[in-house]
């Protein structure tokens, strides 16, 4: 047993030890932690489909490139909440304004940062059933330099 899983088990050993009340104290501060939620949501992904058949990102790209088209955008103005709502149904996304101007930007700028995050655990997503068609889009968002130019797709 190396010190890593000395530290885990030694952790796990005491967590037991703890009454009802005490670790349910300790969960909702655990999941306050939105890193700590993100990681082990991944970690929850990734083992349960770590049986699943793997394939290569060439083999992904050629069979999601024929339902590649370009991304819409979408925006309706809200009577209730007097703002712009805009959305990116191919993503999964939406995002409110003030005005037009704002919530498109809004869109932009949570489009960039799926793609950054989309990237960042690419292994997880690309096998997830309602993202892993997002890949040829999130390799468009990431080859524009700015918003104006992600605009344009």
């Amino acid at each position: 047993m190396n010190t890593t899983e000395a530290t885990a088990e030694f952790f796990l050993t005491a967590f037991h030890a703890l009454s009802e009340n005490e670790k349910k104290l300790i969960f909702e501060e655990l999941l306050k932690d939105k890193e700590f939620v993100e990681d082990l949501t991944d970690i929850v992904i990734f083992d349960q489909r770590k049986n699943e058949p793997s394939r290569s990102i060439d083999e992904y790209l050629a069979n999601s490139k024929k339902n590649c088209n370009k991304l819409t955008l979408e925006i309706e103005f809200d009577p209730e909440t007097g703002e712009y709502v805009s959305a990116c149904h191919e993503l999964d996304l939406a995002s409110a304004g003030d005005t037009r101007e704002e919530s498109i930007d809004n869109l932009l700028e949570a489009m960039i940062e799926y793609a950054e995050d989309y990237l960042n655990r690419l292994n997880i997503f690309v096998k997830s059933p309602n993202r892993g068609s997002h890949l040829p889009f999130i390799l468009l968002i990431s080859s524009c330099v700015s918003k104006e130019l992600l605009n344009n797709l």
